[in-house]
């Protein structure tokens, strides 16, 4: 029986080159990124499903979706703040609440975007909690030209 595999084996992965089939498994799908001057969420972690942008500090509530609802729903997150340097995603708009901190991507170029928010995320003193459809809120901050 294993000489009729090894007999098999060299064959039919000569067949499968030229037919251009692969046993590999495909590549990974590149994260959508986004816009400048915008912070996004994401619904499904590795920036899946739907997703919410906000071009200023406000509540997710105002945001402006992308196929479909993820203004709660959100397990991944992206900041790329203009001329903003740092972006924090909130559980609400007062001081008081908790919130993990996000760089630009565009200004700062590290420590920009997280693909899966159930295992904590970014930096600050709540980074280590889990995330999951808790953000709320989104301020930008920490810059010449920020509010």
């Amino acid at each position: 029986m294993k000489v009729l595999r090894k007999w098999l084996a060299a064959p039919l992965a000569t067949l499968m080159l030229l037919s251009g089939l692969s046993l590999a498994a495909p590549a990974a799908q590149a994260a959508p990124g986004c816009t400048l001057g915008w912070a996004c969420v994401w619904r499904d972690a590795n920036y899946g499903g739907p997703w919410a942008a906000a071009p200023a500090d406000g509540f997710l509530s105002k945001a402006s979706d992308k196929g479909g609802t993820a203004k709660y729903q959100s397990n991944s997150a992206w900041a790329n703040g203009n001329a903003c340097h740092r972006t924090s995603f909130r559980t609400g708009s007062r001081n008081g609440d908790k919130f993990f901190i996000l760089d630009s991507e565009t200004r700062v170029g590290s420590n920009y975007r997280d693909p899966n928010l159930a295992n904590g995320a970014g930096r600050g003193d709540y980074s280590g909690e889990n995330w999951k459809n808790r953000v709320r809120y989104i301020r930008f901050f920490d810059g010449p030209n920020c509010k």
